[in-house]
């Protein structure tokens, strides 16, 4: 069998927005630590990655990768849960229980899987908005306890989930012909939840309430093109969307197994550690740059060099570092160009792509 490609998608490589060129050096992970990272640093072809309106947003990059072809600036991912999911009703659009941390001056959105909301507090909920609005041409559809549907038409652009966690939201409010009507019913919907039973009950319990909800991922997918024979992830959107193209997918486990990954094409999708990028905790990120280094990379690389991958792509938000075999040795003279140590490399990354 001829050997394959391995594309990993890991948004947030870059780290934290903050200033890490302040941090002592001390703090930072050596090359002993994150040992394949690094050659890939130092080995790799950089490349910048095309991007739209959005970003690319983590939603756009994942439908990209997977084949799915979308109209212009488009993240229709109502319609992938449509689909997966196998909903009644046409939905047009997402519409996301979230926790929203308001003071004097922001609106800061904080959770959205993390309120780990049971389905019959969704479902009770759901219940109750729709009863709400019966006579408006709205109604909310349960997908999942997270992951809920909105049918009802709405001249709106909007802001994937993705670029609003940990933000204010008062940057990325849906606006449009609709925008008015809009916010009319989004307090409405605030108001419900402020003494929904749901709520009191898990003020109760010390639980994060849900105080608003999340309008976004409007749009339709003509089509998906099946470019990788298997997917590897911890995303739910990754998973959903490989289902509906037919591709074999499974969660992705911490040990990769090699036997699946070699001699043919894989795509692995890796978005967990972005909570502790958008949370701006920098040791948590160096802690998942090791996990990632040690359990992902590491048996990936020997396959590269054991020759049964062409080449790996790592791929995150704005740029991509491609290996290739040659790449696995250094050569000869290697030892008169000595590489460059994780904190500069990386310093020298955020400075070109970090967006």
């Amino acid at each position: 069998m001829s050997p394959g490609i391995c594309k990993i998608y890991y948004p947030g490589l870059l780290g934290p927005p903050v200033p890490l060129d302040e941090l002592d050096n001390s703090a930072w992970p050596g090359k002993d630590e994150l040992p394949v990272l690094s050659r890939f640093f130092a080995r790799g072809k950089v490349c910048a990655l095309d991007s739209d309106r959005y970003g690319l947003s983590i939603e756009s990059r994942i439908l990209k990768l997977l084949g799915v072809a979308t109209q212009q600036d488009q993240i229709p991912i109502a319609d992938v849960r449509h689909a997966y999911y196998g909903c009644s009703d046409d939905c047009q659009w997402c519409l996301d229980p979230v926790h929203i941390q308001v003071d004097l001056d922001e609106a800061i959105l904080l959770a959205n899987d993390k309120l780990l909301l049971n389905e019959q507090e969704a479902r009770q909920i759901i219940k109750d908005i729709n009863l709400h609005f019966a006579q408006d041409g709205l109604r909310v559809e349960y997908c999942a306890p997270h992951e809920w549907l909105l049918k009802g038409q709405l001249d709106l652009t909007t802001s994937p989930l993705s670029k609003v966690m940990y933000k204010n939201i008062n940057s990325y409010l849906p606006h449009g012909n609709d925008e008015h009507r809009w916010r009319q019913i989004i307090n409405e919907i605030q108001m419900l939840l402020h003494g929904h039973a749901v709520n009191e009950r898990r003020l109760l319990q010390g639980k994060p309430t849900i105080n608003s909800l999340w309008l976004w991922g409007s749009g339709q997918y003509n089509s998906i093109a099946k470019e990788f024979d298997l997917l590897c992830s911890d995303d739910k959107l990754a998973t959903q969307t490989a289902s509906l193209a037919g591709i074999t997918h499974k969660t992705l486990l911490m040990e990769m197994d090699s036997v699946s990954l070699a001699n043919r094409n894989s795509l692995i999708i890796l978005t967990g550690q972005m909570d502790m990028v958008r949370s701006k905790d920098v040791f948590g990120w160096f802690a998942t740059l090791k996990k990632f280094d040690n359990q992902i990379l590491a048996p990936i690389y020997k396959m590269l060099e054991k020759r049964q991958l062409k080449k790996i792509v790592l791929q995150s938000d704005t740029f991509e570092i491609i290996l290739n075999q040659a790449g696995t040795n250094r050569g000869v003279f290697s030892w008169l160009k000595p590489e460059k140590s994780f904190q500069k490399k990386m310093i020298q990354l955020r400075s070109q792509y970090a967006n």
